[in-house]
């Protein structure tokens, strides 16, 4: 696609991103309240939960997917009205995989999930770089519909009952009263995560944006192991805070996941320093202004790490303002050294800016985890939960 077509690409995917707030954290809740279910042995509830957070998936994508397809021309976000129609079909087609996965995680059963996944990984290319060549940018995204929606009919397959939605308001509404704290915390995050897009399309344009694309994609890659670990420790901290609610029975799984996170990243950025800028200059000789912004994000896997199984923990006992609190201050941080550093440093200042987010971000999540540790200590008995 080029360079240019790909900083085109990282502003639509933002539309992803952004989008998963349309369910009003009905999916955030389904991810809290089944976990629980099942640790109570009520396999029924949890069925209930399943079948009412599709329902509001289903009525709120349609709904977004109706307005997306009509705002994204007129905005001048696309150049044609099909390309629109693709971005709205693609990001209901992610929700409802989103869903299959999520439900399959809130069991346990990774090795579901596992293959899932694989079937994802291994039909992406077969389907996306064909499209790509023949349609552009179009091609792309319908190919990663066609994928995402054939992995979603995979998923119904593996877990018989799962697209079986339930249509009720006030359980909805209770679903979404849950979520919604939750949600808008990864909402945050997402916004604080993507501010070096809009600084780089804002100062220095879409092809620039495209050769950055390489270190947006290199650290997505080198945070998969540890979104997996984070993945896994989420549905064991309800369940283990459903069994004993205190402090004290979360903050095993909050080290254990930061510990498995720097093992598995230490590598993969080791990796990502001795083979990208070979295979850049080797394979994508456009991108090679993109190699010294790449090199500097990478030191941002091992920093998150410091900060790790806060948010989860806050998250699974109502006190998710901490991150919140900790997401404002790490963009402002952000936003302030990225347009400090862009106009001399270019990529490379920005990637320093992004660095330093994420420091700010890890420091702060530390900080309030030492503060709710020490407020929550009385409650370590077991006699009764913290009060957010």
């Amino acid at each position: 696609l080029g360079p240019v077509a790909m900083g085109v690409w990282y502003l639509l995917n933002l539309v992803l991103q952004y989008g998963a707030m349309v369910h009003l954290g009905a999916l955030n809740g389904m991810n809290r309240e089944i976990p629980g279910a099942l640790a109570r042995n009520d396999p029924e509830e949890a069925q209930r939960v399943r079948g009412v957070a599709l329902g509001f998936v289903l009525v709120s994508y349609v709904v977004a997917m109706a307005v997306l397809g009509g705002v994204l021309v007129p905005f001048g976000v696309v150049p044609t009205g099909l390309l629109a129609w693709l971005m709205a079909g693609l990001l209901a087609a992610q929700q409802l995989y989103s869903f299959a996965l999520m439900d399959l995680k809130v069991q346990t059963k990774f090795l579901a999930v596992a293959r899932l996944q694989l079937i994802s990984a291994l039909t992406f290319p077969l389907a996306t770089i064909p499209l790509a060549f023949t349609w552009g940018l179009g091609g792309f995204v319908a190919g990663q519909i066609i994928v995402l929606a054939l992995s979603s009919a995979i998923a119904a397959v593996q877990a018989p009952g799962l697209f079986r939605p339930r249509f009720h308001l006030p359980q909805s509404i209770h679903l979404i009263r849950i979520g919604f704290p939750i949600m808008l915390v990864g909402i945050t995050h997402a916004v604080f995560a993507t501010v070096d897009r809009w600084v780089i399309q804002a100062q220095l344009g879409a092809e620039a944006l495209g050769h950055y694309s390489l270190a947006i994609m290199a650290l997505g890659a080198v945070n998969l192991l540890p979104h997996v670990v984070a993945q896994q420790v989420y549905p064991r901290m309800v369940m283990a805070w459903s069994r004993k609610p205190n402090w004290s029975s979360l903050e095993p799984l909050m080290a254990r996941q930061r510990w498995t996170a720097l093992a598995v990243s230490v590598p993969a950025v080791l990796v990502v320093f001795a083979v990208a800028p070979w295979g850049i200059r080797t394979f994508l000789p456009a991108y090679v202004p993109g190699i010294p912004a790449l090199l500097i994000t990478m030191a941002i896997p091992i920093i998150n790490v410091a900060g790790l199984g806060f948010g989860h923990a806050f998250n699974v006992i109502g006190l998710q303002h901490w991150t919140l609190a900790a997401i404002a201050t790490a963009a402002i941080a952000n936003l302030s050294v990225s347009l400090l550093l862009v106009k001399s440093l270019g990529l490379s200042g920005v990637a320093i800016g992004t660095n330093a987010g994420f420091l700010v971000f890890a420091s702060v999540m530390i900080l309030a985890g030492a503060l709710v540790r020490r407020s929550q200590a009385r409650h370590d008995d077991g006699a009764d939960a913290p009060r957010p």
